[in-house]
């Protein structure tokens, strides 16, 4: 984060030549508060304002996977003053999808890729399941009885279990929520069995002992979170998933 802030100071001392922004500038967060895509919006956010004098907003508009709020910029005036700060999910709905309400190749135009970070999958407490391993076999001994959350139909979240599961072999109930944050909550009330999130959006959970970590994408271990294995120690080797916001 603090090498994304230090291009976005640079970005922004070039832009500050140029009259943009006349106006406060909203970011749309297409899902709920407290996922790391809103707080990533929110540094950002702060800082842009910090160097160009002006206000950027950070407004949470969830729903739909992320479609409600992309939808929201993409029928705003194109005079820059709008922007959707998105993850995977932008992608995945332009192939999940055949009508969206939006087009995604002409009304929204990429400006950069800003964060990139590891996954992680998290259980409730009491779920009698240590590792992926026991979850598999709870799975299987109870077929389509075990919930996962997500932050909506083909949202990240979603879609990165239903690749676990089909790597799995096994069948999971989904429940979509208008954000993962809200996902993550109810695993932590215990509400829901597992969830898929960023480290970054878990990780208090995890350290605060209110949830519990199973695994961690990516080749190596989170150095925040050394106990936990990656999916491939836990033999899952061909499964990896990457968020990626912007």
């Amino acid at each position: 984060m603090t090498t994304l802030l230090v291009a976005l100071a640079l970005a922004a001392q070039a832009a500050s030549a140029q009259s943009w922004p006349t106006k406060p500038v909203r970011i749309v967060v297409p899902f709920a508060p407290g996922a790391l895509t809103d707080i990533a919006a929110r540094a950002i956010g702060a800082e842009l304002g910090e160097q160009l004098g002006q206000q950027f907003i950070v407004e949470n508009k969830g729903g739909a996977g992320g479609m409600l709020g992309t939808a929201d910029v993409a029928k705003s005036p194109p005079d820059g003053s709008s922007f959707v700060f998105t993850d995977n999910s932008y992608m995945i709905s332009a192939g999940l999808y055949p009508k969206l309400p939006y087009d995604p190749a002409r009304d929204l135009v990429p400006v950069t890729l800003a964060v990139e970070a590891a996954a992680i999958m998290i259980a409730r407490l009491d779920l009698p399941a240590k590792n992926l391993h026991e979850l598999v076999a709870l799975a299987k001994a109870k077929p389509s009885t075990l919930t996962y959350g997500s932050g909506g139909q083909g949202s990240s979240a979603h879609l990165a279990t239903e690749l676990f599961l089909t790597q799995a072999g096994v069948q999971m109930v989904h429940v979509p929520f208008k954000g993962v944050a809200a996902a993550i909550a109810d695993v932590v009330g215990g509400r829901i069995d597992v969830t898929i999130s960023t480290v970054g959006a878990a990780i208090g959970y995890v350290k605060g002992g209110r949830a519990r970590a199973l695994a961690v994408t990516g080749k190596e271990r989170v150095p925040s979170l050394p106990d936990v294995p990656t999916f491939a120690e836990s033999g899952y080797r061909d499964y990896d998933m990457v968020y990626r916001f912007g």
